[in-house]
């Protein structure tokens, strides 16, 4: 079978992420999933960096050359994981898809939190390593550049909700929901299930201290 799309997924998944994922699914962009996964993987790293603001212990150089390095073997393990769990809690709910088109549906309905990674760039370039630091002194006291990082938190709000949106079509549609509802309970439900076993994890890990 050909490579050949009638439209560009990266674009057509934003407005019919239903018909995009199908056609995904026809014509296999094995390419483009692992790229977007690597994505996803690396941008989950420097995020996760910034918000538990490892630039006290670590230079920002360090942080993104191991979030480079660890981001992909990262995504490839949290999508692995996402895809099991929807397929087991899929189940419950009369869907019937197997784990490599979850997998793909999941990497595809992503695209726009892979988005949001690529914003790294510019905020990197405009705020610097105090995006990775608990003060930030130098940009508390430009407003300009406060409002600006306001704005960009409130893109990449946006970038989550149609994230979300276009998970529970994908998921929906590989799963042979008609409803984007039950592809977003399915959701749900494998983010109870992946929840409880990491917090019964952390239980143990503490336990046997």
């Amino acid at each position: 079978m050909g490579r050949h799309m009638s439209e560009n997924p990266f674009f057509s998944i934003w407005l019919t992420p239903r018909k995009t994922i199908q056609q995904i699914l026809q014509t296999p962009l094995n390419q483009e999933t692992f790229l977007l996964i690597c994505v996803l993987g690396i941008g989950n790293l420097i995020s996760r960096a910034a918000a538990e603001s490892l630039g006290d212990l670590v230079s920002v150089t360090g942080i993104l050359i191991g979030a480079l390095l660890v981001g992909p073997f990262a995504g490839m393990l949290t999508i692995w994981l996402w895809a099991v769990a929807l397929q087991v809690t899929g189940r419950w709910l009369g869907g019937m898809a197997e784990r490599s088109s979850l997998r793909t549906a999941l990497a595809w309905g992503l695209v726009p939190t892979a988005v949001a990674t690529l914003l790294w760039i510019p905020k990197l370039l405009i705020f610097g390593p105090e995006l990775f630091l608990s003060e930030s002194p130098w940009l508390n006291s430009h407003p300009l550049l406060m409002g600006l990082r306001a704005a960009f938190e409130g893109g990449e709000f946006l970038l989550w909700l149609e994230s979300m949106i276009l998970l529970s079509q994908a998921i929906a549609e590989v799963q042979g929901y008609s409803s984007a509802w039950r592809g977003f309970g399915n959701l749900m439900l494998a983010l109870l299930i992946l929840s409880t076993m990491i917090l019964s994890l952390v239980g143990m890990a503490l336990l046997f201290r």
